[in-house]
């Protein structure tokens, strides 16, 4: 069973990544967009062997992060620097 001075010290090592940089977690802005597009084609390439359509792609993290009711990005950032996300969608 974690305490609750388990889950800070647990908390605490979960904001430094690997090269040792202070992360933050925030909602993504649209300022991040291109960004996620390419998260997205990436992940797709590594994980299915898909080559997905680039602008396809970008609409639908445009749509994401301009329509609350279709869910929302967190991002992983350090340095001015998106290192990770997470697409939280309602269905």
């Amino acid at each position: 069973m974690q305490t609750t001075s388990n889950r800070s010290q647990l908390a605490m090592r979960a904001r430094a990544s690997p090269a040792g940089r202070v992360m933050q977690l925030r909602r993504a802005l649209a300022s991040d967009a291109a960004t996620l597009a390419e998260f997205n084609l990436r992940m797709a390439a590594e994980t299915e062997s898909k080559a997905l359509n680039e602008s396809v792609v970008q609409a639908g993290v445009l749509a994401v992060l301009n329509e609350a009711r279709r869910g929302f990005y967190l991002v992983a950032e350090a340095d001015a620097q998106l290192l990770g996300a997470l697409m939280v969608t309602y269905e």
